[in-house]
């Protein structure tokens, strides 16, 4: 019966690739198909993984990481993280379309660890942001960005709103 470790089927296999997951399942035939996950993060580990005859090593695919943006922007959205790049507030809220409002200034940032319970709520200024590079906070992922509304953002949207309305009904149709 052939048998090996893990770490010298992954080897053999050509290694793992940038967006591979950091764990494999392996599904063992003997054992009734019952899956055992590994997590790759522990490679001190890999040499005591054995792997027998018929045993399927599945590497998946790590999820992309990305930020959310919400609030006063045009289009609100997921936004993905090149991995090895830092994405800023201002990028962030540019890929949403902007902000509808320039006077939109308030923004909150909810920043989920895993090691806390609690999310941390950070909160930042766009006019903080253009001003200073440490105003333009880098996210990270699972970020979640609101560009919020304010008493002045809500006064401001409301007159719009009636302004276009006055209008359109001011115009006759024959």
């Amino acid at each position: 019966a052939g048998e090996c470790h893990l770490l010298a089927a992954l080897v053999q296999a050509g290694g793992l690739t940038e967006d591979a997951a950091p764990w494999v399942k392996i599904q063992r035939p003997r054992s009734g198909g019952i899956g055992e996950r590994v997590d790759l993060r522990h490679p001190e580990r890999l040499r005591d993984v054995r792997l027998g005859d018929g045993d399927t090593v599945l590497v998946e695919r790590r999820s992309p990481a990305s930020v959310y943006v919400m609030g006063l922007v045009r289009r609100p959205q997921e936004i993905e993280l090149a991995p090895g790049k830092s994405l800023r507030l201002l990028d962030a809220i540019a890929a949403a379309g902007g902000r509808r409002l320039q006077i939109a200034d308030k923004v909150r940032i909810v920043r989920y660890r895993p090691d806390q319970r609690e999310p941390i709520v950070i909160e930042a200024s766009v006019r903080e942001a253009k001003r200073s590079r440490e105003g333009n906070i880098v996210l990270a992922a699972g970020d979640v960005v609101s560009v919020e509304e304010t008493p002045l953002t809500f006064t401001v949207e409301t007159l719009q709103s009636f302004v276009r309305f006055g209008f359109s009904s001011a115009i006759p149709f024959f």
